[in-house]
This record gives structure tokens, C-alpha cells and sequence, in this order.
């Protein structure tokens, strides 16, 4: 895994994708195997070019309060705060999670450089982290990675058809009061999924549905004994 990590990292940019112009990939380290795979869209542009994701990380931990980052703590509600705790500030690291994007080159995917080809960075190192880090349980974040994992797994061909898939999959589950976590098929093997509106809050009904997800996934028995199953969480 470590050699597609430092692929990905010295990453010059192709086909015409956001960073070919200045690329500045971001890469987290991992472990040859991990459990829980998160994929966002993209890191934000920032004024310290060089501030790394893994150092924000280590602040977020060493300062839960701090407000440089509304994704981190989203995503720690998501899994009852495992996510930072599982993070080692020492080795810059997690051990049962890893978080990638759906473009590596920060930016602003919603500004986009015209005539850039957003797909590109996905379809050349998505597929080939899913299958080197063999996740149980992939959980996206936004339009674009959300929709790039369903047709992936072939069950959209076009774009507008994502949001009916969370709706029919994941919203009205949660109205009803259940919740079966959804199963595709990605690098050859089955693996659980979960579907995010941006969690940003720009969106405010996306806010709202990932508030009411989040809160009925964190009283999910399904969801906890998931996360919690020495067989999902596999040994170290």
C-alpha cells in the first residue's frame, strides 16, 4: 500500500485533471489493511500551502474545540469520536480508519478551472486505494465522490440518479426507523457503504439529513456492532 501512497504523492497530475497545472497531492499514511475508508471531495485551498492534513489532524485531537475544520468533527460524530482517537499523532496515522478525497490537489471543487477534467484524479486512484486497502466499510462525503462510487459499482449511470439512491437507500430508512446498511460490490468484494450530503453546512437541507443520519446511526445496533465486531475490525 505504502508504494501507491508515494505514487499518489508525486503525482505530477494527467489528463488534463485539477492539479496538472500545480499539483500538490494530499496524502494520508495507512496501514497495508484497514476497516473504514472516507472519502471527501477535496481539501480547501490554504494560506500555509504546506499546513498537512495530518498536521490539522493532531491539532483537531490535541484541541477538540478548535473551528479550523467542521469536516473532522462531522465525521467524529459519525463514528462516536473513534475517528480522531483512532488517529496517532506519533506515526501520522490512522490504524482502523484512512481518509482520501475524490480530488487529491486542494482547491475548490465547486470553482472549478474550466475545461479540467474532475473525474481524472478519482478514476486513477480511487479504485486502486479500495483495493489495496480492502475496506469494510466505505463512507463518502458529497456529491462527487458519492456519485464516482455508484457508478463504480454500477448502480447509476447518470449523475441525477444519486440522490434517489440515498433516498431509497439511506432517507427513508432512517424515516421509518431502520436502518440496513447498504452493500456494493468494489474491488471485487462486498463491502457496507454510506452515502453523505457535503458536510460543510452550505447546504442547509443536506445538513438536516446528515443531522437526522448521523444521530440514527449513532443509535444504530446494526451500525455499533459493526464498528465495535473484532471481525470488522480486523486484528492489528
Amino acid at each position: 500500500m505504502q508504494e501507491i501512497l508515494d505514487e499518489i504523492s508525486r503525482c505530477k497530475g494527467w489528463n488534463n485533471c485539477w492539479g496538472v497545472a500545480s499539483p500538490c497531492p494530499i496524502v494520508l499514511r495507512a496501514l497495508d489493511k484497514i476497516n473504514v475508508m472516507v472519502i471527501t471531495e477535496q481539501r480547501p485551498q490554504q494560506k500555509e500551502q504546506r499546513f498537512k492534513l495530518d498536521d490539522e489532524l493532531k491539532e483537531k485531537k490535541q484541541n477538540p474545540k478548535s473551528h479550523r475544520s467542521n469536516v473532522i468533527d462531522f465525521i467524529g460524530k459519525l463514528f462516536n469520536h473513534e475517528f480522531l482517537n483512532d488517529f496517532d499523532e506519533k506515526e501520522k496515522r490512522f490504524k482502523k480508519f484512512y481518509w482520501t478525497h475524490f480530488i487529491k490537489c486542494p482547491g475548490n471543487i465547486r470553482k472549478s478551472v474550466k475545461k479540467r477534467n474532475l473525474q481524472a484524479c478519482a478514476n486513477k486512484w480511487l479504485s486502486k486505494e479500495i483495493e489495496a486497502l480492502d475496506p469494510r466499510l466505505i463512507v463518502t462525503f458529497g456529491a462527487y465522490p458519492g456519485k464516482w462510487i455508484l457508478k463504480e459499482a454500477s448502480l447509476i449511470s447518470e449523475d441525477s440518479q444519486w440522490i434517489e439512491w440515498i433516498w431509497k437507500n439511506e432517507i427513508v430508512n432512517v424515516a421509518r426507523g431502520t436502518w440496513i446498511t447498504p452493500m456494493v460490490k468494489l474491488g471485487g468484494k462486498e463491502r457496507a457503504l454510506i452515502l453523505m450530503f457535503h458536510p460543510s453546512g452550505q447546504n442547509t437541507l443536506g445538513r438536516k439529513i446528515n443531522e437526522n443520519m448521523a444521530k440514527f446511526l449513532g443509535q444504530s445496533a446494526e451500525l455499533t456492532s459493526i464498528l465495535s465486531r473484532k471481525e470488522f475490525f480486523k486484528e492489528l
